[in-house]
């Protein structure tokens, strides 16, 4: 009886560490360019995440050297980021908090009413595994 005991409580135990270290946080984002209304070549990409904070990365291409303002905002319509340029070349890499959740990217050109909207979508779940073995 004794050793039937036992191996309960080693098998317990070690479906609770194995399911405490497979517990993992997956964020999947998607970025969908909404309006194309200039020839400029422009991107909006997702780097990855570190420290709850997600990473993305815009290139714009501004052959004219116009000046030109990006803007980001969250679901809520709050902006997070608004800055005027006129480089040539833009390349800035942009980190939002990982809870923030959809964002919209958004580079516009006053003079000739421009304007390309990149749209991102955030999903966050939850893997968890567990795996319960036999103990000898």
């Amino acid at each position: 009886m004794k050793s039937n005991t036992h191996s309960v409580k080693t098998i317990l135990r070690n479906a609770f560490f194995v399911s405490a270290l497979t517990v993992l946080s997956v964020i999947s984002v998607h970025a969908q360019k909404t309006t194309d209304t200039t020839n400029a070549v422009a991107s909006v990409s997702y780097l990855g995440s570190a420290n709850d904070q997600m990473s993305f990365g815009m290139k714009y291409e501004n052959e004219t050297g116009e000046k030109y303002a990006i803007t980001i905002i969250d679901s809520e319509g709050i902006t997070l980021y608004d800055g005027t340029f006129s480089e040539k070349k833009f390349n800035k890499t942009f980190k939002v908090p990982a809870e923030i959740g959809n964002l919209t990217f958004i580079i516009s050109n006053a003079k000739n009413r421009s304007e390309k909207k990149f749209q991102v979508t955030t999903e966050r779940r939850i893997v968890e595994e567990v795996y319960v073995t036999k103990s000898k």
